[in-house]
């Protein structure tokens, strides 16, 4: 097996999180619904759809409200109960570096324009995980 650093396994986890959707899908996305409401429908969407998508990695998954700078909040959270894949691998380095950073970035230059203030922020909690999708204004 070859040995990777932290980066070149963060480089090939968000390949390969791209690979999961055609380009021209994402180029798309990023130009009509990104700027809608200064992210926030994007936002909500990418929450929903991670609710409803990744629950055979991640365990029972659920959309929560999210704070925002502004003082409003936004059902833009997700929250898993209990990670599977950070159960699973018993690793909070393999957690950071194979998930939450490459989502984190992946997200962000795949879903938001590069005009948007969408930031995708995933915080681990021992084995529960807890994902926050805000706007800035």
């Amino acid at each position: 097996m070859i040995r990777r650093s932290n980066s070149e396994t963060k480089e090939a986890a968000v390949w390969i999180l791209r690979l999961l959707f055609p380009p021209f899908l994402l180029e798309l996305y990023r130009m009509l619904i990104s700027p809608i409401q200064g992210g926030k429908l994007a936002a909500m969407m990418v929450a929903r759809v991670t609710a409803l998508s990744c629950q055979w990695l991640m365990g029972h998954c659920a959309v929560n409200s999210v704070d925002l700078p502004d003082g409003s909040s936004l059902r833009s959270g997700v929250f898993v109960e209990k990670c599977k894949y950070l159960e699973e691998s018993k690793c909070v380095g393999i957690c950071i570096n194979t998930c939450k950073l490459p989502t984190q970035v992946s997200a962000c230059q795949t879903f938001v324009s590069k005009s948007s203030y969408v930031h995708l922020f995933l915080t681990s909690v021992l084995t529960a995980v807890i994902m926050r999708v805000i706007t800035e204004s």
